[in-house]
């Protein structure tokens, strides 16, 4: 059984910490970090085009803690787009190889 790394949160998909600044005063009812402003709820996000344009809107799913994209539409995750979460198969030693 394979488990992926990801963030704490509690029944409504909040982080019990911030991902971004780990602010640890998180109880109030708001989805954003009152220290940096992040995002501190997983939830279905929009997809959008390479031009930046909306090409799917979010269905809003509250998700897991580690969940890199939704269970019910498959968009990515607000963790993932907001660099919180690395993709599941991200491999830190992965040496980059260059054309010549």
């Amino acid at each position: 059984m394979v488990k992926y790394a990801g963030i704490a949160v509690d029944q409504q998909g909040k982080a019990l910490i911030c991902p971004r600044c780990q602010n640890e005063e998180l109880y109030y009812s708001g989805e954003f970090c009152k220290i940096c402003g992040t995002n501190v709820v997983n939830k279905c996000a929009n997809l959008y085009n390479d031009r930046g344009f909306l090409e799917i809107a979010g269905c809003d799913s509250i998700l897991d803690g580690n969940a890199r994209y939704c269970t019910r539409c498959g968009n990515p995750s607000s963790f993932l787009e907001n660099g919180h979460l690395k993709e599941w198969n991200y491999n830190p030693n992965k040496v980059l190889e260059f054309p010549y």
